[in-house]
């Protein structure tokens, strides 16, 4: 199949059927039309631009989904000001409603994490302030920092781990179907 799409061209059988399953595996994921169609554009390119670098025909497939999941990631990685519609933590001076109790936990949330992001120490903090609190991208700030963006990665990822036990440990969580949070019950450990 390798063969058939590196000399395909978007109108032919082989790049349709490519473009079909990808857009499947998305639409099994209840990814929205909007996010996949950027989405697919994305690991379309990729795909192109990395089929030279393909060795084994055979792993097209693998490299095809791969390249599509990356995409998907980087996504929804990027902040809120790239994606509209994008829920960005809400700010902890707004005003909440009594009723609202979804809302409420997402603003108590959002103070606690911008409160515990805080008392990470660096360069962890300034890199989770920058990707979660701001919404650069993890590029953006490896460009800032002067690191490469792998590290930027490795941060991220170290510091997301670190807050999610912090939470654990503070409060029961109760996530719904998509899991996000929508009640937090403190254990009384006074934070």
């Amino acid at each position: 199949m390798l063969r058939e799409v590196t000399r395909a061209r978007p109108d032919d059988e082989a790049w349709a059927s490519l473009v079909d399953a990808l857009s499947r595996f998305l639409r099994a994921r209840g990814v929205p039309d909007a996010d996949a169609s950027d989405v697919l554009q994305t690991s379309l390119l990729r795909i192109v631009e990395g089929l030279d670098q393909l060795r084994d025909p055979k792993a097209l497939d693998a490299y095809a989904f791969r390249t599509l999941r990356n995409a998907l990631a980087d996504h929804y990685r990027r902040g809120p000001k790239d994606r509209p519609g994008a829920e960005a933590l809400p700010e902890p001076a707004a005003p909440v409603a009594e009723d609202d109790t979804e809302r409420r936990v997402q603003h108590l949330l959002a103070a606690w994490l911008r409160q515990e992001i805080e008392r990470l120490p660096e360069p962890t903090r300034s890199t989770l302030r920058r990707t979660e609190l701001e919404g650069q991208t993890h590029r953006e700030v490896a460009a800032a920092e002067g690191v490469t963006l792998s590290a930027i990665k490795s941060r991220v990822s170290r510091g997301l781990v670190e807050l999610r036990k912090r939470l654990r440990r503070c409060c029961e969580v109760e996530l719904d179907a998509r899991r996000r949070v929508v009640a937090l019950t403190p254990r009384g450990c006074g934070c």
